[in-house]
C-alpha cells in the first residue's frame, strides 16, 4: 500500500523540486520563522551556519524522491538566500562575502568588523578612548558603507526596517533564541528591561537610560547639543525642549537621555525647579543598570574633612607646651627614628665547626694511608728576643728641654 503511494506521488515531487529549481527570485519569500516560501507554502528552512551572515538551508519534505532530483531545488534556494542577504544588508555583504573591509587600515578594519560582528551599531561610549579619525580615514570608511560620529559607529543601510528584520532573523538563527525586533521606523522607544545589549546593537540602537534611539539619530542629537554648547560661548548653555522631536522622546525621559551624552544640569529655576542652563560634566557613558560600580574606598582611608573644618592636632599628647622633644641616643633631635642607610656590611654567620670523619677501616683508603709517612712533629715556638733599652743619650750644655706649663 506504502509503495502504492509513493509510485503516485513520486512524479508530483519531481515536477515540484524541477519548479523550485528554476523559479524566479520574486516567487520566494523568508518568514519570521527562518523559512522560506514558495507559493505560500514553506519548502526550505535556515539553520546555523558557519557566521551569521552565512546561515545553512535544507529542504523540508522531499525525502522520497531521489538526491539527482533534490540538489537543484536545494541550490536554487541556496542562491537566493544570499542574493537576498546582499540586496538587504549591502554594506554587510561586502565586508562579509567581498572581504571589502581588508582594504582598510587597522583601526578602520577594526571598526568595519565590531558592526559586521554586531549587526548594525556599536556604542563607542563604551570604549576605553573615543576614535579619532582624521577626514581622509572617515572617506575611506564612508566608502565602504560605515559612519563613526561621537557616540556611535554604524551602517546607515541596516537602519531601514527591511534590513533590521533580516538582521533579527539571521540573528535568532544563530544564537537558537528568539531576536527581538524594535518597532519599525521608531527613532526611540522605551525600554522594559527585556532588551539585551546584543539586540540593541543588532537593531542599530544605543540605551540612553530608560530609552532606546537610533544610532543615526542619536549622532544627530549629539551634533546639535555639541552646536548649543559652541554658540553659548561658556561652559553653561540652554537646551530647548524642541530638540527631543529629533528622537520622538517625552519630556519625562529628555533628562535620562542627555545624562547618556554627559550633560547635566547647571541652574534651575527657583520657583519651578525647570532646568534652565546645562553643561558638560563627563564623557558620555551608556546609563545601564549593569555598568560595575566604582571601586569603593579603603577602609584605612580618613574621610575628607569639611570645607572650613579646622585641622586635627597631630601633636603628641605627652610633648609639653612650647618645648621640643628631647635628644635621642641616636643623633636625632626630633623624636623620628633614624632612617639613613647603613653602609656597613653585616657581619658573616657563625660557621659550624667541621669536624673531621673517622676513616672507615673496611675502606680501601685506609690500606693507602697506613703507607703515608707519619707527619711531622709540630716546630717550638721560636723565644722572643729581648732587647735591651736604648741608653738615654746626654744633652748637650744649654740645650732646649721641654717643660709642661704649670
Amino acid at each position: 500500500m506504502r509503495g502504492a503511494a509513493l509510485a503516485a506521488i513520486r512524479p508530483m515531487l519531481t515536477a515540484r523540486l524541477a519548479e523550485i529549481a528554476s523559479a524566479p527570485a520574486e516567487a520566494f519569500k523568508l518568514t519570521e520563522a527562518a523559512e522560506i516560501e514558495y507559493k505560500d507554502a514553506p519548502v526550505a528552512r535556515l539553520g546555523k551556519g558557519a557566521q551569521w551572515m552565512m546561515p545553512r538551508t535544507e529542504l523540508i519534505g522531499a525525502v522520497e524522491a531521489e538526491a539527482s532530483e533534490r540538489q537543484p531545488a536545494l541550490a536554487r534556494i541556496e542562491e537566493w538566500v544570499r542574493g537576498e542577504i546582499g540586496r538587504v544588508l549591502p554594506t554587510h555583504a561586502k565586508l562579509a562575502f567581498a572581504k571589502s573591509g581588508e582594504a582598510l587600515e587597522g583601526l578602520l578594519r577594526g571598526l568595519a568588523f565590531r558592526i559586521l560582528e554586531s549587526g548594525a551599531a556599536i556604542d563607542l561610549r563604551t570604549d576605553e578612548s573615543a576614535p579619532r579619525l582624521n577626514p581622509e580615514q572617515r572617506e575611506a570608511l564612508k566608502a565602504a558603507g560605515i559612519r563613526v560620529g561621537r557616540v556611535a559607529a554604524y551602517a546607515p543601510d541596516a537602519q531601514k526596517p527591511a534590513a533590521q528584520r533580516m538582521i533579527a532573523i539571521l540573528k535568532a538563527v544563530e544564537s537558537s533564541t528568539e531576536y527581538p525586533l524594535a518597532p519599525e521606523g521608531a527613532g526611540s522607544f522605551g525600554l522594559d528591561g527585556t532588551w539585551p545589549e546584543p539586540a540593541l546593537a543588532a537593531n542599530g540602537y544605543l540605551r540612553f537610560g530608560r530609552r532606546a534611539v537610533r544610532a543615526d539619530l542619536a549622532e544627530r542629537l549629539g551634533w546639535e547639543l555639541a552646536k548649543r554648547r559652541k554658540d553659548a560661548g561658556k561652559a553653561v548653555f540652554e537646551i530647548p525642549i524642541d530638540l527631543a522631536s529629533v528622537i520622538s522622546c517625552p519630556a519625562e525621559d529628555w533628562p535620562t537621555v542627555l545624562k547618556g551624552f554627559g550633560i547635566a544640569p547647571a541652574e534651575k529655576n527657583p520657583e519651578t525647579g525647570a532646568v534652565t542652563l546645562w553643561r558638560y560634566v563627563a564623557r558620555a557613558r551608556p546609563d545601564t543598570e549593569d555598568r560595575p560600580a566604582r571601586r569603593p574606598p579603603r577602609a584605612d582611608t580618613a574621610a575628607p574633612a569639611p570645607e572650613g573644618a579646622p585641622r586635627p592636632d597631630r601633636r603628641p599628647k605627652d610633648r609639653p607646651e612650647g618645648r621640643r622633644p628631647e635628644g635621642r641616643a641616636d643623633g636625632r633631635q626630633d623624636g623620628r627614628p633614624d632612617r639613613r642607610p647603613d653602609n656597613r656590611r653585616p657581619a658573616p654567620p657563625p660557621q659550624p665547626e667541621r669536624r673531621s670523619k673517622p676513616i672507615d677501616p673496611d675502606s680501601p683508603f685506609a690500606a693507602l694511608a697506613a703507607l703515608l709517612p707519619p707527619p711531622k712533629a709540630a716546630k717550638p715556638a721560636r723565644p722572643q728576643k729581648q732587647r735591651p733599652p736604648k741608653p738615654e743619650t746626654a744633652r748637650a750644655p744649654g740645650a732646649f728641654r721641654y717643660r709642661p706649663f704649670r
